[in-house]
């Protein structure tokens, strides 16, 4: 149970450190005209953080690369630098 407790715990703080990083580096430096424009906007943001930005944490891979491994790897790589 204290292990279950433990997991829980962490992944509350990744997902509240993530949405912390959008509200910080996105949300709060635009000034959003529509609900529409906000949801596209925050919806590029999101492609972006998780297809095309490398993370220092990850050694240097984007999330995506990391969860989907080599196979999405080569073939975002692919887009990325072409």
């Amino acid at each position: 149970m204290v292990i279950t407790s433990t997991i829980s715990i962490f992944k509350g703080y990744v997902t509240e450190r993530y949405w912390r990083t959008i509200k910080y580096e996105h949300i709060l430096l635009h000034d959003y005209s529509s609900m529409k424009e906000a949801r596209q906007s925050i919806g590029e943001y999101i492609e972006k953080y998780n297809n095309r930005r490398l993370h220092q944490s990850l050694q240097y891979k984007t999330p995506a690369m990391v969860y989907f491994g080599s196979q999405y790897n080569n073939a975002k790589l692919d887009l990325i630098f072409h």
